[in-house]
């Protein structure tokens, strides 16, 4: 047997932050969580019904309804937990059925839109040194010397703090964000801070779709030459694990 040579050449990554993401990190934007999925479900087929071209997402939902109380029986003789979304959508794409998990998926879509569209905005004040150049939809409160108190979206400053793009420049500084959300609010509010998606790839291993974007600032002394990892001034990895089909959001 060969014993593997002991090697002092180590790759230290100081200040790699990994950061998971599950229904209560949208919960500040209205989304709502798997307790109360179904409910929120229901409250939105009247606002669909009253808008255009979404019929698609009410039968959908109806689809959703008729299946829930076909599994109920089910739920008799197996653990499964039918006021669960997520249940109802793995045994939906257990069935081999695809017009039904894809009814589940067009659902849940629905759901979050009607969810996001009533939701109350959510405001932060932070104070912002006037070095950082802010976005202009960002209030100013209280002006000052050197800073100004302002008013923030609060998702903005989230996805400003995971991405890096908040923080004091650290060229060894590696983030990453596993997230198992189905809705969008992250992506949003980095687009809102001129974050950037550059590229995307995804994967399918056994049923789940493991998307990978790279989202990214670019170096203002990048120029426009060909591009690596000194062209930008931070680099943000988002994994999103899903069930497929995914929802049309």
């Amino acid at each position: 047997m060969v014993m593997a040579q002991p090697t002092n050449d180590i790759n230290l990554h100081l200040n790699h932050n990994v950061y998971i993401l599950g229904a209560g990190f949208s919960y500040d934007a209205g989304l709502p969580l798997l307790n109360n999925f179904l409910n929120e479900m229901r409250a939105s087929v009247v606002w669909l019904s009253s808008q255009a071209n979404r019929d698609a997402e009410v039968r959908a939902i109806k689809e959703v309804f008729r299946f829930r109380k076909e599994a109920s029986s089910a739920a008799l003789r197996i653990n499964l937990n039918i006021e669960n979304i997520e249940d109802l959508f793995s045994l939906a794409a257990a069935s081999g059925q695809y017009p039904l998990a894809q009814s589940v998926s067009t659902a849940i879509a629905g759901t979050l839109d009607y969810s996001k569209r009533h939701a109350p905005a959510n405001f932060a004040r932070v104070n912002v040194e006037h070095t950082f150049n802010p976005p202009d939809h960002w209030t100013t409160i209280t002006p000052g010397p050197t800073s100004a108190m302002r008013r923030i979206p609060i998702y903005e400053l989230y996805a400003g703090m995971l991405s890096g793009r908040f923080c004091v420049s650290d060229e060894n500084m590696r983030n990453t964000v596993i997230t198992f959300n189905y809705d969008t609010v992250l992506e949003d509010a980095l687009a809102a801070i001129q974050v950037r998606s550059r590229n995307s790839a995804a994967k399918y291993l056994q049923g789940i779709r493991i998307t990978c974007k790279i989202f990214t600032e670019r170096n203002a002394q990048s120029g426009k030459k060909r591009l690596n990892r000194q062209s930008f001034t931070f680099m943000l990895r988002v994994f999103m694990f899903h069930l497929d089909p995914l929802p049309n959001i």
